[in-house]
């Protein structure tokens, strides 16, 4: 190949030590030919000789063309002896070769001139062709490009757009445009950008034009605004990432940004942050119930020893039920379970107990009251009861039934086979236990039952009976739930005299209630109460108007509830308020009543009523 190519040079641009000799042998040439054909043809030399000057000059260059001219007028002049010397010595010869030197030379010219023109046009032809080649080149390049750019627009989950710097209107969407807005793309190409405007909600459309404005100035910005999305009506949140597109002169000619809903990720974060002040919240609640099972363990217990029993024994208990309520969220607990549970870990053996009943799925709080009274009958019995001989017996029997419009639950503890007590030790009064007390006193309260527990010589028997509802505990933790419940107990010596105050204390839970009852009856005060339902609060004080409350603000499953407290408020009624949630949760009415953040000392709590009744005195 490179061989052919100097052979194509030599014969398209020939040097002149090729050119110059080439043109000297053909003038020697067409000398001879002449002298040959002279007697024959008769003609005068500068016809034969003017095709070389135009060879030379065609085939070679200018300068080939010049020595041919000058070559042919000496060879004819000098060399050339004339047959007829009149030719070479008439005026018309002397005229023609006159005529025939500057003819030579300007066809010399004439003729590179062309020649020039040729190899320009020819280098001309092959750049345009290499520049072809490189434009298919390119074109190919950038069709990939953007088939690829097209791609990557099609597959992105964000909206990617482009709009002209000085009227802001688009001039190009991605496909996702139309899922994110709900609206035509196509709409809004060229279209005046209050068409784009109009999709944002009027609260955060000011701000989203001027991050534009921002953006033409040289910035990228990143800002969110809420839409509403024109398919469904639904708000949605956008981030848009806007950023400038410079032209060759470092002006900002277009506007280029990637929009995303980031409606979904808004809400997690929003509900991760319920969740953890919910979990705070239930963490609490947990404390308060065990430090309410701590003081009244500590109340009754006699020695070291039975305190550490005691509370070992309630907090496997309140393990326990956790981990039945747990195991399905919201869901509840199996009453086989439950008792089972507690036996099995107390009895001796499996013939110990029986058991008999339908199988039923109690609510989580039922539940959870539940399994804490059965553990107070089943460490009753161990102690004195059907468990604390090897021959002893417990049977529960339980079955559902129907009262006042809706399902009961009935259930008989009965033990048998225990030591025979004296008619003295029977006759004797029977000091009100932490047992009694959860079993005559908080499901009752709690779950608006009935609880009944009795000593026999054989053995204790119980009977508890409650309504069948769904009631939520405090170690539910799958969902946001309003607050529950945070109480304790606390000696309330050196707390100011609220003698003469009648105070009415609104509370579902029933630890919180009593300590807080029992509180303050210790300083004077008359209790109204406690109540743990909004209805029966508003009933008490219509028959007798309290001089102050104490107000829980989640009472049942409702979440918080306001009535009470504006009622309270209307009636001149000074109250305060305590809750394990923050103070958004707080109507704007309500800002100025004292509210205390659980965990709460109970000697707060009557600190801060004593405060209320004093400014309000």
């Amino acid at each position: 190949m490179q061989r052919a190519s100097i052979v194509e040079r030599l014969f398209r641009d020939p040097p002149r030590w090729v050119s110059y000799p080439a043109t000297i042998l053909l003038v020697a040439a067409v000398y001879g030919i002449y002298r040959w054909l002279w007697p024959a043809l008769q003609i005068y030399p500068f016809f034969l000789f003017f095709p070389i000057i135009i060879v030379a000059a065609a085939f070679f260059d200018r300068g080939s063309g010049y020595l041919a001219t000058i070559l042919s007028v000496l060879v004819i002049t000098f060399i050339f002896p004339p047959v007829d010397s009149s030719l070479a010595v008439e005026p018309r010869n002397l005229l023609a070769l006159i005529v025939f030197l500057p003819a030579g030379l300007a066809l010399s010219a004439l003729l590179e001139l062309r020649h020039r023109l040729l190899r320009q046009t020819r280098d001309a032809l092959k750049q345009a062709r290499v520049a072809e080649e490189r434009t298919e080149v390119l074109l190919h390049g950038l069709h990939q490009s953007e088939a690829r750019f097209r791609q990557f627009a099609e597959a992105a989950s964000g909206a990617l757009w482009i709009r002209d710097a000085q009227t802001l209107r688009m001039e190009w969407l991605s496909p996702a445009f139309d899922r994110i807005y709900g609206f035509p793309g196509e709409e809004l190409l060229d279209a005046n950008p209050q068409c784009w405007a109009s999709l944002i909600v009027p609260d955060d459309r000011a701000a989203a034009l001027g991050r534009l404005e921002e953006v033409k100035s040289g910035k990228a910005v990143v800002h969110e605004f809420r839409v509403v999305r024109a398919s469904d009506g639904a708000f949605r949140w956008i981030r848009s990432t806007d950023f400038p597109l410079f032209d060759e002169h470092d002006r900002v000619q277009r506007i280029g940004g990637i929009a995303e809903d980031v409606t979904e990720a808004k809400l997690a974060a929003e509900h991760q942050g319920v969740l953890l002040a919910e979990l705070q919240h239930r963490v609490r609640n947990i404390m308060a119930q065990i430090r309410s099972i701590t003081a009244r363990t500590g109340e009754r217990a006699e020695t070291v020893s039975e305190y550490a029993d005691l509370m070992a024994g309630r907090l496997l208990t309140f393990a326990r039920v956790q981990a039945l309520l747990t195991r399905s969220a919201n869901i509840g607990a199996r009453i086989l379970d439950i008792i089972n549970d507690e036996l099995a870990a107390q009895a001796g053996h499996p013939e110990q107990y029986t058991l008999h009943g339908p199988d039923l799925v109690l609510a989580p709080k039922t539940a959870e009251v539940l399994t804490l009274a059965v553990h107070e009958l089943t460490t009753n019995a161990l102690k004195y009861g059907g468990l604390s001989v090897p021959d002893g017996r417990v049977t529960a029997r339980w079955t559902t039934f129907e009262r006042g419009g809706s399902s009961w639950l009935g259930l008989d503890w009965i033990e048998s086979g225990a030591p025979t007590s004296s008619p003295a030790d029977l006759s004797a009064p029977r000091r009100r236990g932490f047992g009694s007390e959860m079993i005559e006193g908080r499901i009752p309260y709690e779950l608006g039952g009935r609880g009944e527990l009795s000593i026999h010589p054989r053995g204790a028997r119980c009977r508890l009976e409650f309504p069948l509802r769904d009631r939520s505990s405090i170690l539910e933790t799958d969902a946001p739930r309003r607050a529950a419940i945070y109480g304790g107990l606390l000696d309330m010596a050196g707390e100011p005299d609220l003698s003469g105050h009648r105070i009415l204390v609104v509370e579902d839970d029933y630890y919180l209630a009593t300590d807080t009852a029992r509180a303050l009856r210790s300083v004077g005060v008359e209790v109204i109460g406690p109540y743990p339902t909004e209805e029966g609060a508003r009933t008490a004080i219509t028959n007798a108007t309290p001089t102050g409350a104490i107000l829980d603000l989640n009472l049942g499953d409702q979440g918080p509830s306001f009535v009470l407290a504006a009622e309270l408020q209307t009636r001149g009624v000074p109250f305060i308020m305590v809750t394990g949630y923050d103070a958004a949760v707080i109507p704007a009415e309500f800002e100025t009543i004292t509210r205390l953040q659980k965990p709460v000392q109970i000697r707060q709590i009557v600190g801060a009523l004593a405060r209320k009744l004093g400014g309000a005195a």
